[in-house]
């Protein structure tokens, strides 16, 4: 592994793009063989930083990513960036499924209302025709 000395910003170290993360992405299908590589682009003692996307003056951006943690953006093995999307998709269908039982739970209570305010209104008809 060749390190060598930073650029002056505290304990920065820089690889020579022999360290991959690696994140699972997909909506409809996912190639489990074949997930995005990020190649790091700097160590420090508590993060990695890898290349991410592009600023709007098309610039490189970076992203930090802590070495430790849960939630991490990319992972070091395929088996945790795997066990990663497994939990994020777990999380997503939590997320809608309560999300559909305030829904429905929305359209209970005011059904429920339509049916007190038109009985109220016919009583009222009834009593101005009375």
């Amino acid at each position: 592994m060749q390190t060598t000395s930073g650029t002056g910003i505290g304990n920065v170290h820089i690889r020579k793009g022999e360290m991959k993360l690696y994140r699972y992405e997909g909506y409809r299908k996912v190639d489990i063989k074949n997930p995005i590589e990020y190649l790091v682009h700097r160590e420090t003692k508590y993060r990695y930083v890898i290349y991410h996307g592009y600023t709007k003056f098309l610039e490189r951006k970076e992203k930090f990513i802590g070495k430790a943690g849960k939630k991490r953006f990319a992972y070091p093995t395929k088996k945790e960036a795997m066990i990663n999307y497994i939990a994020r998709k777990r999380s997503q269908i939590e997320h809608c499924t309560n999300m559909i039982n305030l829904a429905e739970t929305g359209l209970f209570n005011v059904g429920k209302s339509v049916k007190t305010a038109l009985c109220s209104e016919e009583r009222d008809i009834s009593l101005l025709l009375n």
